[in-house]
């Protein structure tokens, strides 16, 4: 017997546990999905792996949710640290299959971007929440939805400010600035359609309280975006899917000028 040390008695019946092995299967499926995916005819090229790089890195910096939304509860911040995740695979997954969802009208290419987006990190943080009880997995899945709607929408109105040139630095910074007004957007309709779920109304001070959090939503969702915006600025194969994403207007070489040739008078 061992010494518990006040702990409890050294002597009693015995205690018998079994320990059930943890499943691997919610950590690999978002893996070999992307691996899947990059086997694809239309991904069967060195250029296109470099789509480990952002995802290995958002992966990586997930650890600094904590300190972006440290106001929030312990258990949400959880949430987030996996949304960030979910939300890096999702954008994996929309940046390989971008040549098939992007059409000619602005609005279904958006369309196509929300729902490969959202579905592919929804089904992410629902499986990483499978025989869990903590009663979490509805509010995972309602943050994956509210963070894919921000990153397409943000990305849908940059393609109509940038339509007419490709700036890789004025791309980046209107995606940090229309993040903003974006949340906002989607957290105002969020307070109304649970207001209209549940019964109440809306309360001054849960605005405020969403409205002091909005800053760090925009930080998280620009950190994980922008790896991938960078990818496809330096990567050719990635760049070309992005103007398709942004339906951004192909720039018209320059007209050379014609030169009037003159008769010299003697």
């Amino acid at each position: 017997m061992a010494d518990l040390g006040g702990l409890g008695d050294n002597e009693g019946p015995p205690v018998f546990y079994r320990w059930t092995a943890a499943n691997p299967l919610p950590v690999l499926l978002p893996w070999l999905g992307v691996l899947l995916l990059l086997l694809l005819k239309a991904n069967r090229t060195a250029q296109a792996w470099w789509i480990w790089a952002p995802l290995c890195g958002v992966a990586g910096l997930s650890g600094i949710v904590p300190s972006a939304l440290a106001s929030w509860p312990s258990d949400e911040l959880g949430i987030f640290q996996k949304l960030v995740v979910a939300i890096a695979f999702g954008l994996a997954v929309a940046w390989l299959v971008l040549n098939h969802i992007r059409r000619r009208g602005r609005f279904v290419t958006f369309l196509g971007f929300v729902l490969v987006l959202l579905g592919s990190s929804s089904f992410i943080m629902l499986i990483g929440h499978l025989g869990n009880r903590d009663g979490l997995a509805w509010p995972a899945g309602e943050f994956a939805v509210a963070t894919s709607l921000a990153i397409a929408a943000a990305l849908t109105l940059v393609g109509l400010l940038c339509q007419r040139g490709y700036r890789p630095f004025v791309l980046c910074l209107w995606v940090l600035v229309l993040l903003l007004p974006v949340w906002l957007s989607i957290i105002m309709l969020w307070l109304m359609i649970d207001a209209l779920r549940l019964g109440y109304a809306i309360d001054r001070h849960q605005i405020e309280v969403w409205c002091q959090d909005v800053g760090g939503l925009v930080r998280l969702s620009f950190a994980v975006v922008l790896p991938f915006l960078i990818l496809s600025f330096a990567n050719a194969f990635y760049r070309e899917r992005l103007k398709g994403l942004l339906c951004l207007r192909p720039v018209a070489p320059p007209v050379p000028e014609e030169r009037s040739g003159g008769v010299a008078r003697g």
